[in-house]
């Protein structure tokens, strides 16, 4: 069985405590930073969009995604791999493994392209936004 427990105050400290106490000898506890938070993906999707639709990059309007690859591309060393008929291919960008302090990094560096490029952002937020710097 698998368990992971968020250790964001005393009580589910003790209860992963608990947890590796009784712990049979062959298992693996593996504590890392908690990655992005929902809000904040909730919040890069959006802002996507609104660079999609309002900046021309080399000729065209790009997708969201596409817009995605190219800012992780700037915050991430990438990872260049030769593809299936040799082009170049990137397998290094994935937002869903950024802590939510690079996923800040990365909302802030859009904020930064966009303003750099006349995009107005509607700043909508989901109710309670953390931005990942609490």
């Amino acid at each position: 069985m698998t368990q992971t427990v968020f250790l964001i105050d005393r009580t589910r400290c003790l209860y992963a405590k608990s947890l590796i106490d009784k712990a049979p000898p062959d298992h693996v506890m593996q504590i890392k930073p908690m990655t992005r938070t929902l809000d904040q993906n909730s919040k890069l999707w959006p802002m996507l969009n609104e660079v999609s639709q309002q900046v021309e990059w080399h000729g065209s309007f790009r997708s969201p995604h596409a817009w995605k690859q190219m800012f992780l591309s700037a915050l991430i060393d990438a990872d260049f791999i030769p593809g299936i008929e040799g082009e170049p291919v990137n397998v290094s960008n994935r937002s869903s493994t950024l802590s939510k302090e690079r996923f800040s990094e990365l909302i802030e560096l859009i904020y930064a392209f966009g303003a750099n490029h006349g995009v107005v952002f509607s700043d909508v937020m989901p109710k309670g936004y953390d931005d990942g710097n609490r």
